[in-house]
């Protein structure tokens, strides 16, 4: 078993970002990178939650553009605090 979760802690800031690529989906690890910096960079840059959850969701969508397979496509839950 692989662990596909990722972090972003910057308690000088008030922001924790915890994403856990989805199991059994491929590149979760990856996906549950690219959606904690994603959305750590665009609140640091001024972005409210929402906009920088939507650019997250942009990202890892774009991950998996070409895969056939829905149910193989990269995800990742997220919690932001």
């Amino acid at each position: 078993m692989r662990n596909e979760d990722y972090y972003v802690a910057r308690p000088a800031l008030g922001l924790w970002v915890l994403c856990d690529g989805l199991g059994g989906h491929e590149n979760g690890s990856l996906a549950s990178r690219i959606c904690a910096e994603t959305i750590s960079g665009q609140i640091l840059q001024g972005k409210q939650p929402a906009e920088a959850i939507q650019a997250a969701h942009r990202k890892v969508r774009l991950l998996g553009q070409g895969w056939p397979d829905h149910a193989q496509r990269p995800g990742s839950t997220l919690a932001l605090l």
